[in-house]
């Protein structure tokens, strides 16, 4: 049980946490940093009362294969791949990988983050509506797949999904995909973006959205 800010910080060692829950919903912060070591989180973080904001950090690949849920702010960064099907509940879920992030979990996120710096893609399912805030894989060498269960997408105002030469996936299902003003879907060479929704809105006021081209 986590009771007032708590942090967990090692040079070389690992970290391994079992189950952990607030001791009052939706308050107190974790943080985790390991410089070498690998951080395994072992159960559910958050699930039953949660944090006010988790985060872990970690030069080894990180998963996640149980729920983590945080009010405010969940962030994620490894110097490996980031990956895992638990499910993640947080107002905004900010990723840095290197070597691709793949969350197949039907997560409860609201605002998404991700950068994705050497090989691999970004890849992220969600049950709810997501509002993307920047997806950069620009150092990657596979798709972005944004993923929601028939709920709205729409990239942010004056925020990108860069692919570089990778294909972009953007899946809405019968929801609606929005790109707000000044937003552009990056995709280059013979690289593809393939876009699902029932409406589409593209916002053409002040410096309109862009789909296709280099950044």
């Amino acid at each position: 049980t986590v009771a007032g800010n708590s942090s967990v910080t090692t040079a070389g060692g690992a970290i391994t946490l079992g189950l952990v829950d607030s001791d009052v919903d939706n308050t107190n912060n974790l943080t985790l940093s390991s410089g070498a070591g690998i951080i395994t989180l072992g159960d559910d973080i958050g699930a039953t009362l949660a944090l006010a904001n988790f985060s872990a950090t970690t030069s080894a690949a990180l998963s996640t294969p149980n729920a983590i849920s945080a009010q405010t702010t969940v962030n994620l960064t490894a110097g490996g791949a980031i990956s895992g099907a638990g499910v993640i509940t947080t107002a905004q879920l900010t990723t840095v990988s290197s070597g691709g992030t793949s969350l197949s979990g039907l997560n409860n996120v609201d605002n998404l983050i991700a950068t994705n710096t050497t090989s691999g893609g970004i890849s992220f399912s969600n049950d709810i509506a997501l509002i993307t805030k920047g997806i950069d894989n620009s150092g990657g060498n596979a798709a972005i797949n944004i993923s929601t269960t028939n709920d709205n997408i729409t990239v942010f105002t004056a925020t990108d999904i860069n692919a570089a030469a990778n294909n972009i996936i953007i899946n809405a299902g019968t929801g609606t995909f929005t790109m707000q003003a000044d937003t552009n879907l990056f995709a280059s060479g013979s690289s593809t973006i393939n876009l699902t929704a029932d409406d589409f809105v593209l916002d053409t006021s002040g410096t309109p959205a862009q789909i296709g081209g280099t950044n």
